[in-house]
């Protein structure tokens, strides 16, 4: 049975800036407020990612979605 569909606001990307490189992933977001988080990933995690069984790769991306995670504790 297919999952019911959930009306909800995508994110979009405005504020984000990402930088690849040889060593990793360099990835900048700006709030509205202004404020600024960063975040590195370095070349052997993303090569990790990238080849991980798809399974994995779902389960270690859903724990930073947090959206995601709220969902799947709904009713239904």
């Amino acid at each position: 049975m297919p999952r019911p569909r959930v009306n909800r606001e995508v994110p979009r990307t405005t504020g984000i800036t990402v930088e690849l490189s040889e060593y990793g992933l360099f990835i900048e977001a700006t709030e509205p407020d202004g404020e600024t988080r960063c975040a590195f990933v370095p070349a052997r995690t993303l090569r990790r990612l990238a080849t991980a069984p798809l399974e994995v790769r779902q389960r270690v991306l859903g724990q930073l979605d947090q959206p995601s995670r709220a969902r799947r504790h709904l009713p239904g």
